[in-house]
């Protein structure tokens, strides 16, 4: 696993138990997630139910993606999110040797394909960069957030 990945995770489950609800790494090994905030249960009534579960993209092409998207589908919660963390991605193409601009064309690619293909289910998605990501964090959970492992993006 990837720092950005791990860290991706790390955050968003923050968040959750910042929210109040209670959290997990994944959703089942059936269904495996990268983190799901549940609702609140009472063993009688009602079973834990995701409310949202996070996929992260870190690395992947388009067929992963849309792996990804297609999990969070089955897991049914009421928001799925993917995050695609294009600062990993960049510096893994930056490492590659990869020109700047098709690195950001790739990136670009990546969330416009994630954004269409999320378009075209039922259930509710939304699709952020690592960014919207860190910034949704500060929000909830408070302070300032540095750049992932304090690396700058390139």
């Amino acid at each position: 696993m990837k720092p950005g990945h791990a860290e991706a995770q790390s955050m968003f489950l923050e968040m959750g138990r910042s929210l109040g609800f209670s959290t997990r790494l994944t959703w089942s090994r059936q269904l495996p997630t990268d983190g799901v905030w549940l609702s609140p249960a009472d063993e009688y009534v009602l079973p834990e139910l995701p409310a949202v579960a996070l996929e992260v993209a870190v690395s992947e092409g388009p067929k992963a993606i849309k792996g990804s998207i297609d999990t969070l589908a089955e897991v049914s919660p009421a928001l799925g999110v993917l995050v695609v963390n294009d600062v990993e991605i960049r510096r893994s193409a930056i490492r590659k040797g990869t020109a700047p601009e098709a690195i950001e064309r790739r990136i670009r690619d990546r969330i416009e394909s994630a954004r269409d293909r999320t378009g075209r289910h039922q259930q509710r998605f939304q699709v952020w960069d690592y960014a919207e990501l860190a910034n949704r964090h500060r929000l909830i959970v408070g302070g300032a957030l540095a750049h992932p492992l304090g690396r700058q993006a390139a």
